[in-house]
Parts: structure tokens; C-alpha cells; sequence
């Protein structure tokens, strides 16, 4: 009878032990990676993957400069969390002979 009560107690407890989520908060790395770039495509929540029509193309979607129709330049700084800053330039030409 006292096994019986004991397993009872534990299987009440296990749901309870198993519901309470984990918080992972500053473990990851390289957060960095996740802030966009270019104004455009940032301004409508981060959509530069389908709508890059500037240089900012190589960083959301570098097969998408071939639907860029002249040349283009990307210099962004931004200012971010805990004096971190963000610097991204990226130059598009188009040359003519290759492509």
C-alpha cells in the first residue's frame, strides 16, 4: 500500500516537474547574425528575402542581384544593444561579360 501511495505521489508530481519551461536567455551565440540590413527591407519586417532590390540582396538573398537592374551600393551602420554596432557595406556592378 505505501509503494502504491509513494508511485501515486510521483506520477501527481512528474506532470508538474515536466510542464515548467526551460529559459535560455544569453546561452546562444552569435545573435548578431539575426539583425537585417538596408532600411527597405527592415522597415517591412525583415521581407528582404523576396523583395531586395538593392545591395542589401546579398545579405537576405544573394541569387536575388540578378534581378537588380543597375548598379548599387549598401553602407548601414546601426546602433544596437550595449554600445554594439552593426557596420555592413556590399557593392553591386554589373559588368556586362559575366552572368
Amino acid at each position: 500500500m505505501k509503494s502504491f501511495l509513494l508511485i501515486l505521489i510521483i506520477l501527481c508530481f512528474n506532470g508538474m516537474v515536466l510542464s515548467q519551461d526551460v529559459d535560455y536567455a544569453g546561452t546562444s551565440a552569435a545573435n548578431f547574425l539575426k539583425i537585417g540590413v538596408g532600411a527597405r527591407s527592415m522597415s517591412m519586417g525583415d521581407a528582404g528575402i523576396t523583395l531586395s532590390d538593392d545591395a542589401s540582396a546579398l545579405f537576405w538573398n544573394p541569387g536575388a542581384i540578378s534581378r537588380i537592374p543597375e548598379n548599387s551600393v549598401n553602407l548601414s551602420t546601426i546602433n544596437w544593444l550595449v554600445d554594439t554596432k552593426v557596420t555592413y557595406a556590399a557593392v553591386v556592378l554589373h559588368t556586362g561579360y559575366a552572368g
